[in-house]
């Protein structure tokens, strides 16, 4: 149940969504956008959002599309989990996706409420990020494309009335990603490590979920990885500092783990494995 009044719009495309938020800022109306809803409305019952207008973006049709050409995929920001993981040309992407909730959560939580909600884990982003990903930003002046890695610092930076739009990713079907999470005994939870990773020509992506308060990643170049006579060591102390401690796992164990799950990922990679 939702014990607060708030207005709620469904604009039917993008100028119109930007306007209403615009207007809002003007009128210092503390509004919020809303597609999958899944923290939003979880958010709001539980009063820590005191939103006073809500605009629900699922009224835009052309955001909950994906399709493909020769070289790209295009994926909307209300596309769920579901069809991402779905979709052949995506197939690099399945393993990290499928590894989000259980198949139920993932027909409600879209590819842009993981990304752009409040909850630090985030997980969408990375295989986004390890697939050299542009993100499609919808404000008052119309769509504008920008490198995802250029936007991400930590979390998305939108300003003013912006959100996203959809993702553009170049398409390779050659791409192997390493996907390993590792969670509490319970059977749907969040992660304490999940490690993304993938090598990209003469580039190693490395991603993590869970590991810090937001998701972290770092390309490593080629030249750099083949001077290192231990390579783990140099990679975990590029993160080592980042572990968080919290009541579901302490920082030292969270770098146990990632050492493990390093060796794993590269011990595939020298084998082709990933």
């Amino acid at each position: 149940m939702i014990s607060i009044d708030f207005d709620y719009y469904k604009p039917e495309n993008i100028q119109e969504a930007c306007d209403l938020m615009a207007r809002f800022k003007t009128e210092k109306t503390n509004a919020v956008y809303y597609a999958g809803g899944t923290e939003v409305v979880s958010f709001i019952r539980k009063g820590t959002l005191k939103a006073k207008a809500v605009i629900d973006l699922k009224g835009i049709e052309e955001m909950a599309e994906i399709h493909a050409n020769e070289d790209h995929v295009f994926v909307g920001a209300n596309v769920s989990l579901n069809q991402a993981a779905d979709f052949k040309p995506l197939e690099p992407m399945k393993a990290v996706l499928n590894k989000i909730g259980d198949r139920t959560i993932r027909n409600t939580l879209t590819i842009g409420g993981n990304i752009c909600g409040k909850l630090p884990y985030r997980e969408a982003i990375l295989p986004l990020l390890a697939s050299d990903a542009n993100v499609i930003i919808a404000g008052e002046e119309g769509l504008s494309e920008k490198k995802l890695s250029e936007v991400f610092d930590m979390r998305l930076k939108l300003s003013g009335s912006e959100f996203v739009y959809g993702f553009s990713i170049p398409r390779n079907d050659q791409i192997k990603m390493y996907s390993k999470r590792i969670q509490s005994d319970i059977p749907i939870d969040y992660p304490i490590l999940h490690l993304v990773g993938r090598w990209a020509e003469d580039r190693l992506f490395i991603g993590l979920s869970g590991f810090a308060g937001v998701p972290r990643y770092q390309w490593i170049e080629k030249d750099e990885f083949d001077q290192w006579q231990t390579p783990i060591d140099k990679l975990i102390g590029k993160f080592a500092s980042m572990a968080k401690e919290d009541d579901r796992a302490g920082a030292e164990y969270r770098v146990h783990l990632l050492e493990y799950l390093l060796e794993d990922m590269l011990g595939g990679m020298e084998n082709d494995q990933l």
